[in-house]
Protein backbone atom coordinates (compact mmCIF):
# COMPACT_ATOMS: atom_id res chain seq x y z
CA UNK A 1 0.00 0.00 0.00
CA UNK A 2 1.34 3.41 -0.95
CA UNK A 3 2.11 5.85 1.79
CA UNK A 4 -0.10 8.90 2.03
CA UNK A 5 2.75 11.29 1.25
CA UNK A 6 3.74 9.27 -1.83
CA UNK A 7 0.27 9.62 -3.30
CA UNK A 8 0.30 13.42 -3.17
CA UNK A 9 1.75 15.78 -5.73
CA UNK A 10 3.88 18.34 -3.85
CA UNK A 11 2.25 21.15 -5.83
CA UNK A 12 -1.20 20.03 -4.68
CA UNK A 13 0.01 19.89 -1.09
CA UNK A 14 1.38 23.42 -1.45
CA UNK A 15 -1.93 24.72 -2.85
CA UNK A 16 -3.83 22.96 -0.06
CA UNK A 17 -1.59 24.35 2.68
CA UNK A 18 -1.74 27.83 1.18
CA UNK A 19 -5.54 27.91 1.01
CA UNK A 20 -5.91 26.31 4.46
CA UNK A 21 -3.44 28.83 5.88
CA UNK A 22 -5.25 31.72 4.22
CA UNK A 23 -8.52 30.47 5.69
CA UNK A 24 -7.02 30.43 9.17
CA UNK A 25 -5.60 33.94 8.80
CA UNK A 26 -8.96 35.22 7.58
CA UNK A 27 -10.90 33.60 10.43
CA UNK A 28 -8.60 34.52 13.30
CA UNK A 29 -7.86 38.07 12.07
CA UNK A 30 -11.57 38.87 11.89
CA UNK A 31 -11.84 39.21 8.09
CA UNK A 32 -14.44 36.44 8.04
CA UNK A 33 -17.39 37.44 10.18
CA UNK A 34 -20.23 35.35 11.53
CA UNK A 35 -20.45 32.02 13.24
CA UNK A 36 -18.34 30.68 16.10
CA UNK A 37 -14.69 31.11 15.12
CA UNK A 38 -13.46 27.63 16.12
CA UNK A 39 -16.10 25.88 13.98
CA UNK A 40 -15.55 28.23 11.05
CA UNK A 41 -11.79 27.66 11.35
CA UNK A 42 -12.22 23.88 11.28
CA UNK A 43 -14.47 24.11 8.21
CA UNK A 44 -11.89 26.28 6.44
CA UNK A 45 -9.09 23.92 7.41
CA UNK A 46 -10.95 20.87 6.08
CA UNK A 47 -11.86 22.68 2.86
CA UNK A 48 -8.29 23.76 2.26
CA UNK A 49 -6.53 20.52 3.18
CA UNK A 50 -8.91 18.41 1.09
CA UNK A 51 -7.46 20.08 -2.00
CA UNK A 52 -4.26 18.07 -1.55
CA UNK A 53 -6.09 15.10 -3.14
CA UNK A 54 -7.70 17.10 -5.95
CA UNK A 55 -6.01 15.06 -8.72
CA UNK A 56 -6.46 11.63 -7.13
CA UNK A 57 -10.09 12.00 -6.02
CA UNK A 58 -11.51 15.14 -7.66
CA UNK A 59 -15.19 14.37 -7.09
CA UNK A 60 -14.66 13.50 -3.41
CA UNK A 61 -12.71 16.74 -2.95
CA UNK A 62 -15.49 18.69 -4.63
CA UNK A 63 -18.07 17.16 -2.28
CA UNK A 64 -15.91 17.92 0.78
CA UNK A 65 -15.29 21.53 -0.26
CA UNK A 66 -18.92 22.21 -1.11
CA UNK A 67 -20.01 20.58 2.18
CA UNK A 68 -17.60 22.88 4.01
CA UNK A 69 -19.05 25.89 2.21
CA UNK A 70 -22.57 24.81 3.14
CA UNK A 71 -21.47 24.30 6.75
CA UNK A 72 -19.99 27.80 6.85
CA UNK A 73 -23.18 29.25 5.41
CA UNK A 74 -25.21 27.34 8.01
CA UNK A 75 -22.97 28.78 10.73
CA UNK A 76 -23.85 32.28 9.52
CA UNK A 77 -20.58 33.22 7.83
CA UNK A 78 -20.86 36.21 5.51
CA UNK A 79 -20.23 34.81 2.03
CA UNK A 80 -18.69 38.11 0.88
CA UNK A 81 -15.97 38.08 3.53
CA UNK A 82 -12.63 36.48 2.77
CA UNK A 83 -11.22 34.74 -0.27
CA UNK A 84 -10.14 31.30 0.96
CA UNK A 85 -13.58 29.70 0.66
CA UNK A 86 -13.96 31.14 -2.85
CA UNK A 87 -10.48 29.96 -3.90
CA UNK A 88 -11.13 26.47 -2.51
CA UNK A 89 -14.40 26.18 -4.42
CA UNK A 90 -12.87 27.40 -7.69
CA UNK A 91 -9.94 24.98 -7.41
CA UNK A 92 -12.25 22.08 -6.50
CA UNK A 93 -14.71 22.73 -9.35
CA UNK A 94 -11.95 23.20 -11.94
CA UNK A 95 -10.14 20.09 -10.71
CA UNK A 96 -13.32 18.02 -10.86
CA UNK A 97 -13.99 19.26 -14.38
CA UNK A 98 -10.46 18.47 -15.55
CA UNK A 99 -9.29 15.44 -13.55
CA UNK A 100 -12.48 13.35 -13.21
CA UNK A 101 -12.71 10.00 -15.02
CA UNK A 102 -15.05 11.54 -17.54
CA UNK A 103 -13.84 15.14 -17.48
CA UNK A 104 -15.75 17.96 -19.11
CA UNK A 105 -12.47 19.39 -20.45
CA UNK A 106 -9.86 17.24 -22.17
CA UNK A 107 -6.21 18.23 -21.96
CA UNK A 108 -3.81 17.40 -24.76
Amino acid sequence: MARLSESLDPRDALVALGIAGLAQVEVWSGVVVGGPRPLVAVAGLVMGLALAWRRRAPMAVLVIVLTGAIAQAALGVDSNAGFAMFFAMVVAVCSAAYHARHPAIRGR
